[in-house]
């Protein structure tokens, strides 16, 4: 299991999903994976993920963060 933290400066609404998506090894959004979904309203906290069973080696994956109200996506944590 991964924890995924988040920090947003704004509010969520009722409702809103966070959801953790995974990278392909090259670090491309184009297929994202989801990792893990929390349902929320707080700024400030962790998705427990898990990295599918599977997922080939690589030192290329990112993790960003989804907000489902409002629509956002956050930055990626970087090469990881």
């Amino acid at each position: 299991m991964v924890n995924v933290p988040y920090t947003y400066g704004g509010t969520f609404n009722p409702g809103n999903i966070l959801t953790a998506e995974l990278s392909s090894s090259t670090g491309s959004f184009a297929s994202p994976v989801s990792i893990g979904t929390l349902s929320t309203t707080s700024s400030v906290g962790s998705i427990s993920a898990i990295i599918p069973a599977g997922t080939a080696s690589g030192n290329g994956y990112r993790i960003r963060v989804v907000s489902s109200d409002p629509v956002g996506i956050s930055n990626n944590n970087g090469t990881i």
